[in-house]
């Protein structure tokens, strides 16, 4: 053996792709112990690699042969005929050719040979890259009788296939010769069968006689230059085989018909059995790759796409023909930079799995997990799986947990603002109280008149801003009726004015017949003038513009997820105010916060504005909706879901002067807040009644009990300790079902339960309250005889 210069080509010639070691081996094996003298080389007749049969006809060692020519070892009066012999293998039609030559051995003797020459591969262009030479040694038959030519003819071919079997067929006689291997290969012992031309179509399947007939015609004819062509015959035993019949005329008459046809039998049963597999795995293979859900497709080292499975085309929409002559690619990835960092990925190979957005031969977007793997060959096979909707579920996963993490917070912060609200009205009840029962006291001349005045306006205000946290915390007063947004945003066109700047110019678009909203409209006056003053603001001294618009909209999914507050609307239909304003806009971290409460960007604002605007639409089932963008202004869109009811309005309330009133009669008041029952029973007292003062309503009932005729009312504040408003008056509608009530409470008079808000004789008033306020109230439940 020699380890000499072996080209990649004969070293793959001798282990088949996919052949396991042990076959290799023998392959190689075979060839080097091959009775045949056997050489592989180029085309340009440069050796590769010789058996040691070809060594020793040649008297030399093998591995003297390999990198050297073969005219080295050709009789030099034959050099330049075996030049132009090698030459005729570059056509493409033609695999094989035999020539006599001689060869000179080490020792300067000639050897008389037999040469056949088969293309054993060709480059991509067709040329070939590859031949085997296979030699008989004609030495000793050298000199022999023209009349014995034929018969040596018969016996080279006979010798190019080895092991096959050998036929010979006299046209003249019809009589079929056959070689001991072609018996035993159709299962008869040598000489069991008396072969003819007529044995020969009866051993052959009826189906193939004619194709067999049919090239033997075409090659006697001269249109092919040997019979090659594969058929079926039957066995002894009943059985059939698959034969590969090679023959070539080897004698012809004067006329030019021929006289001698000889040929080889090869049986390709196994061979065809093994394709079979092969096809049928690969069909299966194919079936499996067409038939699971993952997208594949394998790139060329060209670029050039050459497979994609039955999913690429189901889910992409584009067939292997179109992949091929379509810049596909563009059309997938349509944005130039989006595809640029999509094809640097493919080209980075690897194993790792990426998402990429791309749009179908349909025209829609699908999101597709790929996976580029380099072959060795430099081929890349492109792996995907469609993730669009798990992707989307994720999405909506994590947009839920957003949601509830902001709901969260707004309860956590409703809640929060809601106790404070609830603290400080009761604290401002004896600031207000307080303040109105001394400006009472005083003239209207006196130097503390005007500070008293000062110190109402203040808690005034306070009282607002807890009103405002009330509405935040969902727990503000509503008078709720059928609301036309429309309607309610033209009747303040003046006001709304009135609050923006100068240099800012409203632009209204309201929308006729809007259907109706169940709403309080005063706190929607509210809402939509917080928003108008923000938009305002946000112009800051240049000149712009806010417009205000009324619609009616059926939002899609993606609007419906995208109203802030930890919420999500339900399906239907919405009424809708929308404000934007041409302002500088705002960055993502202050659109995070500017529904907190106390958070503002104004110098002078106390952040309640917008925190209450969200209360008060989330309070009505609604949502809110904001857009900005930096230097481009802000848009904000209130929903609000629709009823069927017509809309009426109720007038803008406007301030009143409340009537003076004086009672008499026993008033039973608990409240746990001592400032409170001190500033409640002093206004009643100076309106002339007789006040009881009792510190929660367990012990409001028991001296209710003791005399239940006495009272002309109770005034009972809704949280106490022990027992609440709500139940101290059921305990005392009990003993004296029409005991008229006044409750109170820091929160709205939704804190009523049903039981309560259907008695007869009953009033709320939330905190704080003025002297005037709460004996109005208890004049207007308990009137004077």
């Amino acid at each position: 053996m020699s380890s000499t210069s072996e080209s990649p080509a004969v070293t793959a010639a001798l282990a088949p792709e996919g052949a396991t070691s042990g076959l290799a081996h023998a392959l190689e094996l075979g060839f080097e112990l091959a009775v045949t003298p056997t050489a592989l080389m180029t085309a340009l007749g440069v050796y590769g690699r010789v058996n040691a049969a070809y060594a020793a006809l040649l008297g030399r060692e093998t591995s003297w042969f390999p990198g050297r020519s073969f005219l080295e070892v050709t009789h030099p009066d034959d050099r330049v005929r075996d030049t132009s012999f090698l030459d005729r293998l570059f056509a493409p039609d033609t695999t094989q050719v035999g020539v006599q030559k001689r060869y000179l051995r080490e020792d300067g003797s000639v050897v008389f040979a037999r040469v056949s020459v088969s293309v054993l591969e060709r480059t991509a262009d067709g040329r070939p890259s590859l031949l085997m030479t296979e030699v008989a040694d004609h030495t000793a038959l050298h000199g022999a009788l023209d009349a014995l030519r034929a018969s040596e003819e018969r016996l080279n071919f006979a010798m190019e296939a080895t092991n096959d079997g050998l036929w010979d067929w006299d046209f003249a006689t019809g009589e079929l010769s056959v070689n001991n291997n072609w018996s035993r290969m159709l299962g008869y012992e040598p000489g069991e069968l008396v072969p003819h031309i007529s044995t020969w179509e009866t051993l052959s399947h009826p189906d193939d006689v004619p194709l067999a007939y049919a090239n033997l015609d075409a090659h006697v004819r001269g249109e092919v230059a040997q019979v090659d062509f594969e058929m079926r015959m039957q066995r002894k035993d009943g059985s059939w085989c698959w034969i590969l019949n090679r023959a070539k005329v080897v004698g012809r008459n004067p006329d030019g018909s021929p006289r001698r046809i000889v040929g080889t039998h090869t049986d390709i049963t196994a061979r065809r059995a093994q394709a079979q597999a092969t096809r049928q795995q690969a069909a299966l293979l194919d079936s499996v790759l067409s038939n699971i859900a993952i997208v594949i497709a394998i790139l060329g080292q060209s670029g050039r796409i050459e497979y994609i499975n039955a999913h690429f085309h189901r889910l992409l929409g584009w067939t292997l023909e179109e992949m091929q002559h379509t810049d596909v690619f563009s059309l997938m990835y349509p944005d130039p930079d989006y595809r640029a960092r999509v094809a640097a990925a493919v080209s980075e190979g690897g194993s790792q799995w990426r998402d990429w957005t791309a749009r179908t031969r349909d025209g829609h977007e699908i999101t597709i997990s790929w996976n580029n793997v380099p072959l060795p060959d430099g081929r890349i096979v492109g792996i995907g799986t469609d993730v669009t909707a798990t992707r989307a579920a994720e999405a909506a996963e994590e947009r839920h947990s957003e949601q509830m993490q902001q709901a969260q917070k707004l309860e956590s912060l409703g809640l929060l603002a809601g106790g404070i609200a609830h603290d400080f009205n009761n604290l401002l009840v004896g600031v207000l109280g307080n303040a109105s029962l001394a400006e009472e006291i005083l003239t209207p001349d006196s130097d503390a008149a005007f500070l008293v005045g000062e110190v109402r306006a203040a808690a005034t205000r306070a009282a607002e801003l807890t009103r405002q946290l009330l509405a935040y915390a969902g727990r503000g007063r509503f008078v709720v009726e059928p609301v036309d947004l429309s309607l309610l945003v033209g009747e303040m066109s003046a006001l709304l004015r009135a609050a923006m700047s100068k240099d800012a110019a409203l632009r209204s678009e309201l929308a006729p017949e809007l259907p109706a909203v169940e709403a309080d409209a005063t706190q929607l006056r509210q809402v939509v003038m917080n928003l108008i003053t923000n938009a305002s603001d946000a112009l800051g001294d240049a000149p712009g513009t806010v417009s205000l618009r009324t619609s009616v909209r059926e939002p899609a999914e993606s609007e419906r997820h995208a109203v802030v507050g930890g919420t999500t609307l339900a399906p239907g239909r919405y009424a809708c105010v929308e404000v934007s304003d041409t302002g500088a806009g705002m960055d993502d971290s202050t659109l995070a916060r500017i529904f907190d409460p106390f958070f503002t960007t104004k110098s002078t604002g106390h952040g309640l504005g917008l925190a209450a605007t969200l209360g008060i639409i989330r309070s009505h089932k609604g949502g809110i909706a904001i857009r900005s963008t930096v230097g481009r202004g802000t848009t904000v869109c209130v929903y609000l879901p629709t009823i069927e009811r017509t809309a009426r309005m109720s007038p803008t309330p406007t301030p009143g002067s409340m009537r003076a009133i004086r009672g008499d009669g026993h008033i039973l008041l608990a409240d746990d807040e001592a400032a409170v029952r001190r500033v409640a029973a002093m206004s009643l007292e100076r309106a002339g009644f007789i006040v009881t003062q009792c510190r929660d309503g367990a012990e409001a009932v028991q001296v209710f009990q003791a005399d239940p005729g006495k009272w002309r009312a109770v005034v009972l504040d809704l949280t106490m300790p022990n027992l609440g408003g709500q139940d101290a008056l059921l305990a005392m509608r009990a003993i004296r079902d029409d005991v008229p009530a006044v409750l109170c409470s820091g929160y709205a008079s939704e804190e009523l339960s049903v039981k309560v808000t259907s008695l007869d004789a009953v009033i709320f008033v939330q905190k704080p309250f003025t002297a005037a306020r709460l004996t109005a109230a208890l004049f207007e439940v308990a009137p004077s005889n």
